[in-house]
């Protein structure tokens, strides 16, 4: 099949994040199973996207205007369905709102990629609409609920908010699943032996943007501890909005704590070298007061770590059953020293159940999965 994808999120440094990989995950896994898959975006090829993931080809706006962004990318999409005639769209942000009515329109099969954890409700009647009032991302919401041919959703809790929330009919939404790279869920799994006693040693992998990630909170958690740990290995580099500042201030931090024999900065690294420290650490400590999609969790249960992390981008919903998942109350270092004890304290309990916690994850949120279930959706539309 020829797929044409759309986003209205440029490919740049400052800003690239969990909805770039994932168009590009599953881009790219598409492509080794023989469709040829096409992506429209806003701006330019700042990264050099487009060699590193060949076959997939990419059709850059050339213009990135922020408040116009859905309708530049919309229009070009609308454009490159002319020209390429795919035999599916496939929307995967705001610019579906003016793609999917006019292909609905032509007859054409076109879908919604709902990537986002959690759905604003619609109102129910015109008159709580204009109480509301017209809000653009309302209006487009609309459009996009109401005109797509399915809508391809990202976990399971999402596509109940869709029909709750979107008053979406339940056999036009489909759950794909969070999608993760491959390499997570190929590596063969290196599960920690337990030493006694048990002295653990702690992970955290992401951009250091303290606003987003409090690792500030962490590291007082961390010094506060009464029970010996060994290292704290922070992977990721400060944020670009910053121009790395906040990486200086962590480090500045800990060193006030007297962490910082204790603590290492990696930056940044590819995926293999992520896995392998990942199986290093037996602890993944993952804060985080907001999150649009928060693949860094499943990445780490897939390679057999205990995670610490917050209930944000609904991460409660799917790991609800899974006790090697410890949630902390909200973003403080107390609350964060109470999981990490907790951590601490259920981890030989838990070590024997990890690998199989860690199988589930690589099957429902490999590429390979999500992709097959992407392609059982288009077929059966």
């Amino acid at each position: 099949m020829r797929l044409l994808f759309s986003l209205m999120y440029p490919f740049t440094r400052i800003g690239y994040g969990g909805g770039h990989q994932i168009i590009r995950g599953l881009a790219r896994e598409l492509t080794r199973m023989g469709h040829e898959v096409h992506i429209c975006c806003s701006g330019t090829d700042d990264l050099g996207i487009a060699a590193t993931d060949a076959p997939v080809q990419y059709h850059f706006s050339g213009r990135f205007t922020p408040r116009r962004r859905w309708l530049e990318t919309g229009l070009r999409t609308l454009q490159l369905a002319r020209q390429l005639q795919p035999d599916h769209v496939c929307c995967f942000s705001r610019e579906a709102g003016l793609v999917l009515p006019i292909l609905r329109a032509q007859g054409r099969p076109a879908f919604f990629y709902l990537a986002s954890p959690e759905l604003t409700p619609l109102p129910r009647s015109p008159g709580m609409l204009l109480q509301r009032g017209l809000h653009q991302s309302t209006i487009l919401d609309i459009l996009t609920a109401r005109n797509a041919t399915r809508i391809l959703s990202i976990s399971a809790s999402a596509t109940e908010q869709a029909r709750t929330y979107w008053h979406v009919a339940a056999d036009r939404v489909v759950t794909l699943g969070t999608g993760i790279d491959n390499v997570f869920c190929t590596v063969p799994l290196q599960m920690h032996t337990l030493a006694q006693p048990f002295v653990p040693s702690f992970i955290s992998v992401g951009r250091i943007n303290l606003r987003q990630k409090p690792l500030e909170q962490a590291a007082a958690a961390l010094s506060s501890l009464s029970v010996p740990w060994q290292a704290w290995v922070i992977v990721g580099a400060g944020s670009f909005y910053s121009g790395g500042k906040e990486e200086d201030q962590l480090k500045e931090w800990i060193q006030r704590l007297r962490l910082q024999e204790r603590t290492v900065f990696t930056g940044q690294l590819p995926a293999q070298e992520v896995v392998a420290q990942f199986q290093q650490h037996p602890i993944a400590l993952l804060p985080s007061r907001y999150e649009s999609f928060f693949l860094t969790v499943y990445e780490a249960v897939a390679c057999g770590c205990v995670v610490v992390t917050n209930d944000v981008a609904n991460i409660r919903s799917y790991f609800h059953d899974v006790p090697s998942v410890i949630i902390a109350h909200d973003s403080s270092w107390e609350a964060y020293r109470a999981a990490i004890l907790q951590a601490i304290a259920i981890y030989p309990e838990v070590l024997p159940t990890l690998p199989t916690i860690a199988q589930r994850v690589r099957a429902e949120c490999g590429w390979s999965s999500v992709a097959d279930r992407f392609e059982q959706a288009l077929q059966c539309a």
